[in-house]
């Protein structure tokens, strides 16, 4: 029995140990501007490399050479070199001048095939056992190919993760030939690591939400950890919301904003404040639940009544808090429409497993808007991730833990 307890002695301390490596963090705002973000982690290191697009119109340039840019096809389906067909029957045999007569890109050569829906993939640049801790892209282009449609908006994923949206002004370039709008820089961290980010090959995706975009290239910055720290695990999920009134397919809010194609808002009203999702234990077996990290893009409805009474975001698994914290209005266009910021919201560590966690069945996951004055600062939510981040302990501490039993020291 002496054997038993002193087990279990070395296991908490060792458990209480690993919690205390870590510090809770503070919100990240990760819709950045200007130069690239200091160093996350202390020792960090770089890895800096650029992604070219290519297929444009040999005569004309985007930011860049003649032809090194790509244009996603607009709202029609339609972009350049995908021109209409001649008709069956020629203009000159209709009596129309010759000029008339349009032009038809041999379908192997149609530079829009180029786009290849927003896609680039890199090699792992990064040393053996390196760990990807935080990602800057900074996107040079042309946003307003349809100027009637203001702002622009676009997605930047990795390996099918959305890192970030980003919202650009529209301009009066209707991305003519020789034109460049101000570059867009987007950076965010994940404390444990990239989820989505792969040792081998990696694929970049631009995918336009809102408005056509005509890109020449995107700047990326990795960080990392150049040795194996003391990053924990984590089940890196997406949050689905019901589709609800305020979601409106001609009106994205840091998504496509399309129902029919799985795309779901929670937005906040003066009768509903918050959502309840029922979740599946993502843990694998043997492991125990410490924390619950949040990622999510964001718009307002309505503006917060002053800067003293702020809206705040509160998620909750199974009755315990994870996170609460203001979210800013800066630079908000008074539209619910577009997309206005991304967060990361950290939570604590729990050490002995998160309070009244169920393993192996659905937990349910409240996400609330409190809002700082009367039905001032109401949000809509577009893209929602929840990242479990989990601990293996010893089998007798992990058993003590699941069935919610204090540690005997």
């Amino acid at each position: 029995m002496a054997a038993s307890v002193g087990f279990r002695a070395v296991a908490a301390l060792l458990l209480v140990a690993a919690a205390a490596a870590f510090a809770v963090a503070l919100p990240v705002a990760s819709s950045l501007h200007g130069n690239a973000p200091e160093p996350a982690t202390a020792g960090a290191e770089f890895a800096n490399f650029t992604l070219y697009f290519s297929g444009g119109l040999p005569f004309c340039s985007q930011c860049g050479e003649k032809s090194q840019y790509s244009c996603s096809p607009d709202k029609f389906g339609a972009t350049i070199g995908n021109v209409r067909r001649a008709p069956a029957q020629s203009a000159r045999a209709r009596g129309l001048p010759r000029a008339n007569h349009l032009f038809v890109w041999p379908s192997s050569t149609r530079p829009h095939a180029q786009w290849n829906n927003g896609l680039l993939s890199f090699k792992n640049p990064l040393p053996a056992a390196a760990v990807a801790r935080a990602i800057t892209v900074t996107v040079y282009g042309s946003w307003s190919c349809d100027p009637s449609v203001a702002p622009s908006m676009f997605g930047v994923e990795l390996n099918d993760i959305v890192l970030f949206v980003g919202e650009v002004d529209s301009t009066t370039t209707r991305c003519e030939c020789d034109t460049c709008d101000p570059a867009k820089m987007l950076m965010t961290e994940f404390r444990n690591g990239i989820p989505s980010y792969l040792p081998s090959v990696n694929y970049l995706r631009i995918r336009p939400y809102r408005n056509s975009l005509c890109v020449n290239r995107v700047d990326v910055v990795i960080e990392y950890n150049p040795v194996q720290t003391t990053e924990l695990p984590a089940a890196f999920m997406s949050i689905p919301f019901n589709p609800i009134s305020q979601n409106q397919t001609d009106c994205p809010i840091c998504n496509s904003g399309l129902v029919n194609d799985g795309v779901s808002t929670f937005c906040s009203t003066s009768s509903t404040t918050s959502i309840q999702v029922s979740v599946f234990d993502p843990v694998p077996a043997g492991a125990v639940l410490v924390a619950l990290d949040v990622y999510s893009s964001l718009n307002f409805v309505s503006r917060p009544y002053g800067s003293s009474y702020p809206t705040r975001l509160s998620v909750k698994l199974v009755g315990t808090e994870a996170v609460n914290s203001a979210v800013s209005d800066v630079g908000w266009r008074n539209t619910k429409c577009g997309c206005l910021s991304n967060i990361v919201l950290y939570s604590p560590f729990f050490q002995r497993g998160w309070p009244n966690y169920v393993y192996d069945d659905y937990n349910v996951l409240t996400i609330q808007v409190i809002r700082g004055y009367s039905t001032y600062g109401d949000l809509c939510l577009g893209r929602f991730y929840a990242s479990y981040v989990y601990y293996y302990l010893s089998d007798e501490s992990r058993t003590l833990h699941r069935l919610d039993q204090p540690i005997d020291v």
